[in-house]
């Protein structure tokens, strides 16, 4: 008579001094793996407060000054705040602001104007206005009178280097100045090396007040000019974010609150 084999069942007990064996842990993360696609395994993007980017900032003071103390600064601020996005940045130059934004020095740039220049074409634009200005000549003398652009063919023009705006604007011009900020321009404009400043209307009578500058007048002819911030193509992800936040401080009034005093003291008249 033959005895039937009796297998005897598996000992279900783990040895936890044991080490598995390679077959075991092969069946383990085959295990695990099917376990992720069955819940859904989801590895956290990174949030925008886990980023933090470095700007340049355009100087025209009031609205932007080298303490980050400018209307426009407390702006931005409330704006990269809301969007959860750390900021730093420093006022600097328009062309080197810019050109910094392109070679990486710089996260990108702001209260500028949209750009068309085909080299900055990589700079992806907020779509959300921070600032609109009303810009046009700005002189001293009693003899001057300004009804249109044409007018100025007749006079030495100053303006800020790398306002694309202006420069495009006063392509025409014969006798062109440039100057390296708005403080500059003025101080030419005082000192009778130009006679006529193209500048934000604002701004200057801002400086006019700072540097106890009388008789500042205005011409005829103006344009308006709205101010964006700018991010290097690297960041595209946030534009959509700090749009939604500058629409958020549109809406609640923010913004115009911030830049109300500004307006007031040195807006139209």
């Amino acid at each position: 008579m033959v005895t039937p084999l009796r297998l005897a069942p598996p000992d279900r007990r783990v040895d936890k001094g044991a080490r598995e064996g390679p077959r075991g842990s092969l069946l383990r993360r085959v295990a695990a793996l099917g376990l992720c696609f069955m819940v859904g395994f989801v590895v956290p993007a990174a949030q925008a407060s886990d980023r933090e980017l470095h700007l340049a900032a355009a100087p025209y003071p009031p609205l932007t000054t080298i303490a980050k103390d400018g209307y426009l600064d407390r702006t931005v601020q409330e704006a990269f705040a809301r969007a959860g996005i750390g900021l730093t940045y420093q006022a600097t130059s328009p062309s080197r602001g810019l050109m910094g934004s392109l070679t990486g020095e710089f996260d990108g740039y702001f209260a500028t104007p949209e750009l068309d220049v085909p080299i900055l074409e990589p700079l992806v634009r907020v779509p959300e206005t921070i600032y609109t200005g009303k810009a046009g000549g700005v002189y001293l003398r009693d003899d001057i009178m300004m009804m249109n652009r044409e007018y100025l063919n007749g006079y030495r023009v100053g303006y800020v280097k790398g306002w694309k705006q202006a420069e495009d604007t006063l392509q025409d011009v014969p006798d062109l100045y440039p100057a390296e900020s708005s403080r500059r321009l003025m101080d030419m404009l005082v000192k009778g090396r130009i006679d006529v400043a193209y500048m934000y209307f604002l701004q200057a009578r801002y400086q006019a007040q700072q540097d106890g500058i009388s008789g500042i007048k205005f011409s005829e002819h103006s344009f308006d000019t709205d101010l964006y911030i700018h991010l290097s193509a690297e960041h595209t992800d946030l534009v959509q974010d700090l749009a939604a936040a500058i629409r958020q401080m549109k809406a609640d009034g923010t913004m115009e609150n911030i830049l109300a005093p500004a307006v007031m003291k040195w807006g139209p008249k």
